[in-house]
């Protein structure tokens, strides 16, 4: 029935307005339309993430929650870590990190890969003194643990190895003191150690730099080196003085 409205309404409004004696052919033809995509057709699960009040960090969390939601791979590594800038007798600090990571490809020579990785960083001190009433030797560490989320451009140099860069945003999750003093004191031996929570007087929020290179040993299983500068200072509390994150990232990964 509108086909046929359709005609009749074409031929009366050409004879009206053109010529009543014209011979009109109407041909008609439709075009089907598919429908739109449903984006929302996989989805089986909805995690909803909300506040009663601002500035919270929703959007951080809804931010990990999808990182976390979309990882193809996990890799796992040795830290070796110091502070660098206004600090002394700092030196290396053994650690580890472990976490995932989703690699989206580009090209064939370019991809993006976004981590979320646990870390445990620092550095390692040692002092003597010498006076007349003995002598005693003093080891200091400072440890610190970081929730880091770097996001790296990585280029395929060839089929296997790439080279990569980029930043870095690490929450700081703990952070302690830890002294031993030995020795003796006028004649008598001792030995005191100490842990101290410093969490308070460092800045929670630290942004780094990442270089690195990796190669893959097969579809599913490679290895990486990265080197970490810290930008961001360390150190809230002392005035004019500034101390930084640096560490080198050794890694295995695995692809699933």
């Amino acid at each position: 029935p509108m086909k046929e409205m359709l005609e009749n309404a074409c031929r009366n409004a050409v004879k009206h307005f053109v010529n009543k004696e014209a011979e009109i052919n109407i041909k008609m033809s439709s075009r089907v339309t598919t429908p739109q995509q449903q984006f929302t057709k996989n989805i089986k699960n909805i995690i909803v993430v909300a506040s009663g009040k601002g500035g919270v960090g929703k959007s951080t969390v809804a931010a990990n929650l999808a990182l976390g939601l979309s990882l193809n791979g996990a890799k796992v590594g040795l830290n070796i870590s110091t502070l660098t800038g206004d600090i002394e007798n700092a030196n290396n600090k053994i650690g580890f990190h472990i976490g995932g990571f989703a690699e989206i490809k580009v090209s064939d020579k370019f991809s993006v890969q976004p981590e979320i990785l646990y870390s445990t960083q620092g550095t390692k001190g040692e002092e003597t003194y010498t006076d007349l009433s003995g002598s005693f030797k003093v080891n200091l560490t400072q440890e610190l643990s970081y929730l880091n989320i770097p996001v790296m451009a990585k280029y395929y140099v060839a089929e296997k190895f790439y080279l990569e860069a980029g930043p870095q945003i690490g929450f700081l999750l703990s952070a302690e003191q830890k002294g031993e003093a030995s020795g003796t004191y006028n004649g008598q031996p001792f030995n005191i150690s100490q842990t101290v929570d410093n969490k308070d007087t460092l800045n929670s929020t630290d942004f780094g730099l990442n270089f690195g290179a990796g190669f893959n040993i097969s579809k599913n299983v490679g290895v990486g080196v990265r080197y970490t500068a810290g930008l961001s200072n360390l150190d809230k509390e002392t005035e004019n003085s500034t101390i930084n994150n640096s560490n080198i990232g050794i890694s295995i990964l695995y692809t699933f």
